[in-house]
């Protein structure tokens, strides 16, 4: 009924980030996935760069944007990752969020060697709100949502009413519960420790699949649509989508 990874112990969250003036959502969501999975494996925790995975995940297909700070999706930077390791936060820090500039790719060469990897990912059905507690209690996961408002939010179980359907933001998946007998999502958000509950937001959860609220997003290219498809097939002009903001 309940799961917070903050809560574990040893520790195996950072600290809330910012990505500031740049749209690398993405990116953050990423790292603090890897941070968090990597420490629940093995004991350790450090903060890894979203810089590098900004500045250096190829998007051919402009899937989620141009890439970069024009957004991409969390699968290529675990790609990346995965071709290539990531480095540490403090080796290679972050500076897209003042200017919302890319920033250059360093090569990976000392001192800048990587300090983690990945063989391998998974991703989650879409829609499938069962899956997502599955996959979540192994660890933290990304997530799609629709955060056009957002904005203004402060504490609380943000409704379900007060969503559309748009999938414009990445964030990370660290848990679920219930308060006053209203399920919710326990999301962590890139937007600063100032907002939100301390860079958290508490999603309404339906307590049964049949319960889900869906619609259509009508504008899949700001979510995680791709704009020239890998497969050859057009971009889709809609996509279904369920939950509370996604």
């Amino acid at each position: 009924r309940v799961l917070d990874w903050r809560e574990h112990r040893p520790i195996v969250v950072t600290a809330v980030k910012n990505q500031g003036y740049c749209g690398s959502c993405w990116a953050f969501a990423a790292a603090e996935v890897l941070e968090s999975r990597i420490a629940i494996a093995t004991g350790k925790l450090f903060s890894l760069s979203p810089q590098q995975i900004v500045s250096c995940t190829p998007n051919p297909n402009k899937c989620g944007g141009s890439g970069g700070c024009d957004g991409a999706i969390e699968k290529l930077a675990f790609n990346y990752v995965k071709q290539h390791g990531i480095l540490s936060e403090w080796t290679y820090p972050y500076t897209s969020g003042l200017a919302g500039a890319n920033g250059e790719c360093f090569p990976l060469q000392r001192p800048r060697t990587p300090v983690a990897g990945i063989r391998g990912f998974a991703g989650v059905p879409p829609n499938l709100a069962p899956s997502l507690i599955e996959a979540v209690q192994d660890g933290p996961v990304t997530a799609s949502v629709a955060a056009n408002k957002w904005g203004p939010y402060e504490t609380g179980i943000f409704p379900r009413a007060d969503c559309d359907w748009i999938i414009n933001h990445a964030v990370v998946l660290m848990g679920y519960g219930e308060q006053n007998c209203v399920s919710y999502w326990l999301i962590r958000n890139s937007w600063g420790p100032t907002w939100g509950e301390h860079g958290y937001i508490r999603l309404e959860r339906a307590r049964a699949p049949e319960h889900e609220k869906c619609g259509w997003d009508t504008d899949p290219m700001a979510g995680s649509a791709c704009e020239t498809p890998p497969d050859g097939s057009n971009p889709p002009t809609k996509v279904w989508v369920c939950g509370t903001c996604g």
